[in-house]
């Protein structure tokens, strides 16, 4: 059975100059450990900037994952 039907799910959006990128459905292991570090990389490059992580609802959490602090 999928992780995911039991646990919270993020969506992962910044920007880069090709356009918006969108990453949703991903569990907090996923943002933790592989996609936000990825994303934290590419703004301090300054290849991607307005990084936000969400929940569900919309809310912006992105202070919450160490992987940003």
């Amino acid at each position: 059975m999928d992780r995911r039907a039991f646990n919270p799910t993020f969506t992962l959006r910044y920007n880069t100059e090709a356009g918006e990128v969108v990453k949703g459905g991903l569990l907090r292991s996923e943002v933790q450990l592989f996609e936000g570090p990825k994303a934290n990389t590419m703004g301090d490059e300054g290849t991607a900037w307005n990084i936000a992580v969400l929940t569900e609802d919309g809310m912006d959490i992105t202070g919450r994952f160490t992987c940003f602090s």
